[in-house]
């Protein structure tokens, strides 16, 4: 998740589902995914609705964190504090077994997404100067515009 745009909470919901889709059909306009391009910006958009549920799980309160992030595959293991260290020393001892090539090129896989984004020499400048343009604000007005018609 790069930047999350946030509203107020006194925000009425047909406003933020209106926000949530204009924002999503501008990350998908072909003029606006060119000039990203131009300006060599990744576009990777989230939806409102999944930031909003990844903010929620994040500040939950649940007695059951362990067991429901392994469930949703978050975690590989929950152990007692008691044998966390063993755990852990076992689990190190088992990666810095593994041929030090393929530890390296999994990790490299991992974290490339990552690695090219922090590549990207993308300027705050131009990234304002995109989201500022009147072409990029005058389809967003209008998107609300006619959503709130509706």
């Amino acid at each position: 998740m790069g930047r999350p745009f946030a509203a107020p909470p006194e925000v009425r919901k047909d406003r933020v589902d209106a926000l949530r889709n204009a924002f999503m059909e501008t990350m998908a306009d072909k003029e606006f995914l060119a000039e990203a391009e131009k300006a060599k910006l990744e576009i990777t958009p989230v939806s409102g609705e999944k930031i909003e549920s990844l903010v929620l799980e994040v500040y939950r309160n649940t007695t059951d964190v362990p067991a429901e992030a392994m469930e949703r595959g978050l975690i590989d293991d929950a152990v007692d504090a008691g044998i966390l260290f063993d755990r852990a020393l076992e689990r190190a001892q088992a990666l810095a077994a593994l041929p030090p090539a393929a530890f390296a090129i999994t990790k490299r896989e991992i974290r490339q997404a990552e690695l090219e984004r922090a590549k990207l020499d993308a300027s705050r400048a131009e990234i304002e100067q995109i989201w500022t343009a009147p072409d990029t604000l005058n389809r967003i007005r209008d998107y609300v515009a006619r959503t709130l018609r509706k």
